[in-house]
Formats: C-alpha cells, sequence, structure tokens
C-alpha cells in the first residue's frame, strides 16, 4: 500500500509532542509486534514483552496529571490497570478507548474541591509596557484576591455565589473561573489571613528599628468590646509605616491588668518584646494604671523613659469640651434652630425656597453629636455662611412658641469667633493624626498654635471665659513638656536643643507660666537627652569608632527660620556647647557634634516633618548611633488615633448584615483590610473625611443663578 495514496508524505516527519499539542487525547496506536501464539498450557505472552509494551503505551495526555495508573486485583484474580483520581482516589478504567470520562470526572471533582483544570495550554498576554509574556490561570491565586477584594470592599461574605457577579467574570474575564461558596470563602479567609500574618511577623523581626505601639478600646453594636494594637516603625527603607498587629474581643472588664494582659499577649504572639519602645494610650486611669504594669514587666527597652506618652487629640478633645461648656447655652440654640428646619420635609422645602428667593444655594444642615467636638465646629462652620437666613426663618415661625429661646446676634457672633479659634484646634487634630509623617516634631510647634490663639481671643468678652477654662486645661496636662515632644524638637536639625529653648519661652508666655520652673524642666530634658543617648550608645556602638566629623555648612534662612533663629541667638551661650556642660555631657562626641554643626537646608519653609527620614538616612553614616535613635523618636505617635480609625473600619463589618459572624472572621476581615489600605498607604484619617464629607455634601439642588453663601 502506497502512503501518497492517502495523501501522506513519509519524508515529512511530525514529533509526537506537536501531535498531542494539535489533537488532544486522540491517539493512534499500532501494534508492530505480531499477537503471541499461546500454548497448551494457555500460557500468556512473557514479561519481558508484557514490560516492552508498556514502555511503548506511555501515557500521553495530560489529564493522566491528575490520575495515577495502578494494577487492581480483579474477582477472578486476573490484575487490571485502573486510573485512580489523585483527589478523591476513586476508580475509573483505563483502557485504549479514550480519556473523556476521565476528564469529565476530573473537572467534577475539582470543582467539587474548589479548584480548576490548570493542565490546559497556557495563554499569551499583553503587558502594560507593550511586551508579550505567557500567562495561566491560578484558581489559589484567584481565590485569595477574591478574599482581599472582598474585605477591602465591605463584601458579604457570600458574594461570589451571586450569578450575575459570575456571569461577568465568565463572560467578560475568564472562561475558565469555577465560583466557590460560602464555606470555602470564610475557609479561603482564614487562611489568606494566617498567611499575611505570618509574612508580617517575619518582616517584623527582622526590621533594624525599634517598634512604637498604640492602644485603644472600643465597644460594637453588638455588645463587644474590641483592643486594638497598631505597631508604628521605620522599614529598611527608612520609611514610616503602620500596621494592625492586635485586635482582640475584651469580654471581661476593662482593669489595668486585664489591659496590661491582652496587649502583652499581642506582644508575645509577635516576638517583639525585644523592639518594643514605646506605647501610646488614651487618658483614661486604668491606662495609666496599666503602664505602671508595663514598666515592671520584661521589655528590655523600657529603660527609655518616654515609654508612655499620653494620646495628645484626647488632651486636646478635653480642652475644646472646657472652652464650649462655657458658651454651652448659645451653641445649644444654634443646634436647636438647625434641629427644626431639618425636623420635616416641609420645613425642608420652605428653607429651600427663602434661599432661593436670596439667590443663594440651598442646602440641609447636620447637627453634631456631643461627645465629637470636631463635630460642633464643623456644624457651626456649616451653618455660619447662612446665619441671616436661618435667625429669621426660625424667629418668624417659632414666635408664639414660648418653649424655644431666639436666635440672637450674640449667639451668632459666638459662633463666629468659636469658628475662627476652633479652626486652630480642628487643624492641629488632623495633623497630630497624621500616619505617614512623624508628629513627635510637631507637637511643641502645634501647641505653640493653640497657646498662642488663645492668647488673641483672651481679651474678647464673649469669649474670655472658655479662654480661660482652656488655658488651664493646657497647663494642667502641657504645662511641663513631655519628653517625647522635646525629642521630637531635638532631632529636628532646623531647632534642636535651642529650638527647644526658644519654643519653650514663648509658650511660658502664652500661658503665663514660672520661667524658674521652665528653666528648671529644660535642664531636666537635656539631662534625660544625654541619658538615653547613653543607652543606645551602649546598645549599639559595638566599639565603633566616632566618624570623623563632616565640613561645616552655612545655613540658608527662609522666613521663618530668621524668626527662630533671631530668638534663639540669645539662648546659644547656654547651649550644649558651652562650659555649663557637665563632663558626661562633653563625653558624647557624636551628640554634641550634631547639637553644635550648622546644616544647610535649602529653601527650608519646604522643609518639613516628611523630609526628617530622608535627611537622618543621609547622615547615618556620621551618625551611626544618634540616627538610631531619631528614626525610634520619629516613629512614636502623639495620638492613638491611628488606632481608633481601626474601629471605624470594624463598624462597618459589625454592620447588621454581618453581626453574626464569629469574633475570628471579624478579626479577620479587620486585619486584612488595614494591611491592604497599608500597601497602598490609605490608612490615614477616614473617621475625619467621612465626618467632614457628611457635613459638607448636603447640598439641597443648584438652581441657575444660586450663588454660594460666604462666610
Amino acid at each position: 500500500m502506497n502512503p501518497e495514496h492517502f495523501g501522506l508524505n513519509c519524508n515529512d516527519y511530525m514529533p509526537d509532542e506537536e501531535i498531542n499539542r494539535l489533537y488532544g487525547d486522540f491517539h493512534i496506536h499500532i501494534d508492530l509486534d505480531p499477537p503471541s501464539i499461546t500454548g497448551p498450557t494457555g500460557a500468556g505472552p512473557s514479561s519481558s514483552a508484557q514490560n516492552s509494551s508498556k514502555k511503548r503505551q506511555k501515557k500521553k495526555s495530560m489529564v493522566w496529571d491528575s490520575f495515577d495508573a495502578v494494577q487492581v486485583k480483579q474477582p477472578d484474580g486476573i490484575e487490571v490497570e485502573q486510573a485512580q483520581c489523585k483527589y478523591c482516589k476513586a476508580l475509573l478504567t483505563s483502557s485504549s478507548n479514550g480519556t473523556s470520562h476521565l476528564r469529565r470526572h476530573r473537572e467534577k471533582c475539582m470543582a467539587s474541591h474548589g479548584q480548576v483544570d490548570t493542565t490546559r495550554q497556557t495563554q499569551l498576554q499583553r503587558n502594560p509596557d507593550g511586551s508579550v509574556s505567557t500567562w495561566q490561570y491560578d484558581p489559589d491565586w484567584v481565590r485569595e484576591h477574591l478574599v482581599l477584594y472582598c474585605s477591602a470592599t465591605d463584601q458579604p461574605i457570600g458574594f461570589q455565589e451571586n450569578p450575575h457577579f459570575q456571569n461577568l467574570i465568565n463572560n467578560a474575564f475568564n472562561p475558565q473561573y469555577v465560583p466557590v461558596f460560602r464555606n470555602t470563602t470564610r475557609s479561603d479567609l482564614i487562611r489568606t489571613f494566617q498567611k499575611r500574618r505570618t509574612e508580617l511577623i517575619s518582616k517584623l523581626q527582622n526590621i533594624s528599628f525599634s517598634i512604637a505601639l498604640t492602644s485603644d478600646i472600643w465597644s460594637g453594636r453588638s455588645k463587644q468590646d474590641y483592643l486594638c494594637v497598631t505597631g508604628h516603625y521605620v522599614d529598611t527603607e527608612w520609611i514610616l509605616q503602620k500596621k494592625l498587629i492586635g485586635f482582640r474581643v475584651m469580654d471581661y472588664s476593662h482593669t489595668a491588668q486585664n489591659i496590661h494582659d491582652v496587649i502583652m499577649s499581642v506582644i508575645q504572639d509577635y516576638d517583639i518584646q525585644n523592639l518594643i519602645l514605646s506605647i501610646t494610650l488614651d487618658n483614661a486611669s486604668a491606662n495609666s494604671k496599666a503602664i505602671e504594669l508595663f514598666d515592671n514587666s520584661t521589655i528590655p527597652n523600657t529603660t527609655v523613659k518616654f515609654f508612655h506618652a499620653r494620646c495628645a487629640c484626647h488632651i486636646i478633645n478635653l480642652i475644646v469640651k472646657s472652652g464650649l461648656k462655657q458658651v454651652e447655652s448659645r451653641i445649644d440654640n444654634i443646634r436647636e434652630a438647625l434641629s427644626w428646619i431639618m425636623a420635616s420635609n416641609q420645613r425642608i422645602a420652605e428653607f429651600s425656597r427663602y434661599c432661593e428667593s436670596k439667590d443663594i444655594l440651598a442646602r440641609k444642615f447636620q447637627t453634631d453629636m456631643p461627645v465629637r467636638w470636631n463635630s460642633t465646629y464643623l456644624m457651626l462652620k456649616s451653618a455660619l455662611p447662612y446665619a441671616e437666613l436661618i435667625t429669621s426663618l426660625y424667629n418668624v415661625n417659632t414666635t408664639n412658641d414660648t418653649r424655644r429661646e431666639k436666635l440672637t446676634d450674640g449667639d451668632c457672633y459666638v459662633a463666629t469667633v468659636f469658628v475662627e479659634f476652633l479652626k486652630v484646634f480642628y487643624d492641629v487634630t488632623v495633623e497630630l493624626s497624621g500616619v505617614y509623617y512623624p508628629t513627635s516634631p510637631l507637637a511643641i510647634l502645634k501647641l505653640y498654635d493653640m497657646a498662642d490663639v488663645l492668647r488673641q481671643y483672651s481679651e474678647n468678652v464673649l469669649a474670655a471665659s472658655a479662654v480661660v477654662a482652656m488655658q488651664k486645661k493646657i497647663e494642667k496636662y502641657w504645662g511641663k513638656i513631655p519628653l517625647l515632644y522635646a525629642l521630637g524638637i531635638i532631632v529636628d536639625p532646623r531647632f534642636r536643643f535651642n529650638g527647644l529653648e526658644v519654643f519653650s519661652k514663648e509658650l511660658n508666655e502664652c500661658l503665663g507660666l514660672s520661667e524658674t520652673d521652665v528653666a528648671e524642666h529644660l535642664r531636666t530634658l537635656k539631662t534625660q537627652m544625654f541619658e538615653i543617648f547613653s543607652i543606645y550608645k551602649n546598645k549599639y556602638s559595638h566599639g565603633t569608632a566616632e566618624p570623623a566629623p563632616p565640613q561645616q555648612q552655612s545655613q540658608q534662612q527662609s522666613k521663618i527660620m530668621k524668626i527662630f533663629f533671631s530668638k534663639a541667638t540669645n539662648s546659644r551661650a547656654s547651649g550644649p556647647g558651652s562650659s555649663s556642660q557637665s563632663q558626661s555631657q562633653r563625653q558624647h562626641v557624636e551628640l554634641n557634634r550634631y547639637l553644635t554643626t550648622e546644616y544647610s537646608i535649602t529653601e527650608s519653609d519646604d522643609f518639613t516633618t516628611n523630609d526628617l527620614l530622608k535627611w537622618w538616612r543621609g547622615k547615618r553614616n556620621n551618625f551611626p548611633i544618634l540616627s538610631r535613635l531619631a528614626c525610634d523618636v520619629l516613629a512614636i505617635p502623639v495620638s492613638t488615633v491611628s488606632s481608633e480609625q481601626v474601629f471605624s473600619t470594624a463598624r462597618r463589618i459589625l454592620e447588621e448584615r454581618r453581626c453574626s459572624l464569629a469574633h475570628d472572621a471579624v478579626e479577620a476581615l479587620t486585619y486584612l483590610i488595614d494591611w491592604q489600605n497599608a500597601t497602598f498607604r490609605r490608612q490615614h484619617q477616614p473617621d475625619t473625611k467621612e465626618l467632614m464629607d457628611d457635613f459638607s455634601n448636603m447640598i439641597i439642588e443648584e438652581s441657575s443663578g444660586s450663588n454660594q453663601p460666604t462666610s
């Protein structure tokens, strides 16, 4: 028989691999060996012939990647080859009739195990840079990232069961996608959390600097209390990072011992006892007592004296509330007027028509929350541009209502004054709540801003009582500058010890404090600075010689720097380079060299606390010990707002449709959301932004010709 009669060319050779790629599981087997001749005893072919046949009949179909060829003894004693599934261990026939039944079983079996067939042909994909690379569908990767998407977008656990979602993915993105069910997604959630947590533990144990903690307690709507622990540290690239490391249920009383034990368990779980440098808590009495227990526990770095820092934003909250209490009746009148307007749709419509008649853009109003003074500030700020309209409408419609106080010009004037100087406190709160920049160098500067604005309004008759109350609170909590705030100024090359002296004296003038007490406290702060440097030197020097001092540079001064140095001139005589230093202070060559060297900071107005870590990274060879100390100081937050932001996330997770979630699922979702936000650098102030949106996005409608009122 001539092969050419069938259109075949014997000179053309196609490899088996190419045939398999083109025709899949379709094979033609031609046995060239003649059949064995059975003898009188009925003996079969020889064992050598069987082995040769097995070698020739090698399994080429890729479906066999999911099956094992096994010999199974039949009831009649004859061994028959069968295909055993690697997933469910089921036995199927293995014959020369094809593998379609094996493929069907594999697809059903892998789908039931939450997997899909990955043995299909690799696809090509075009990358954003225009290059082309191969791509293969990975179901495990898809399931992990669906969990991340579920957590980041507040989706319900079973969102993948929605047929519209499945149709979108299958038809628009990947026909290989096989949906998984609610229980599988929940298991994936826990597994993904444990995987990411293990990676974070490894990362934290390999960082070069210390870790600062913040912690707070929150009560959820399901009557469950949670304690949050957040870690702040500088990574190997000298970038400030924040990670949630503890989110625990507290189903027992909030005593000092219980708070201490929960935080210590978090520290031990991550095995970071040797890295903890400071902890920032709010001002509750239980927290203060818990700190005493930390000081007595086995954390090596607690010898550093700024281990506990009080939350600056909580202190600001107490300061502002003491002032608002003095004008409570006037603010109540404004709150009552806004509530009256927003009480019915008819009044809202009447106010809208009233605004349109004045050619002003109409809007709604939201009243404040008593526990959040910043909401009071935003309420007054949103109402002031409409003060005249609100007063007219409210007073006209409530003339005969003896239960309601009429709005007066004095009420509006007090609101105007408080909005002006509360803006300073509001801006300070926002700045000291930052996550991705050091806040300790800002604390004294912002403290001065608050004291200065109070001094400016101290002569105002309507605000005088509020100013006095707020000044007393500042003196109570910040009459003596905390060590952390002082160190933040000292490690800022623009200020150092001279800056600390100037700002302390300015703050003293604003608050009317004793100059003798301030001078004594400054000497104490300087002594503590040298003591802390000694601790770092003993821990990190390892016999390293002091580097040669760098060449001094002239300093270019912006306007604000000129003002500072003009005030600092007289304080340099008693600075760290003078003869008034102790012998122990003069022995710290590296620290003294930093304190006495002038540095050029080009365009100093543009140099902010964001640049401090970059500056110290560039000086790490000149100041190997001090740069470590500076990084640790710059990593310590002055507020616990970063921990409170986690509760904003938890509040969304524990909404009504998720209130039945188990504790481990709630914790896993909370952790994953924070860690994903950390990846995208989006952990900053969600509460503040949401609160501002609540008060700002309340325009009723935009009529043609309407104008935005001016405050």
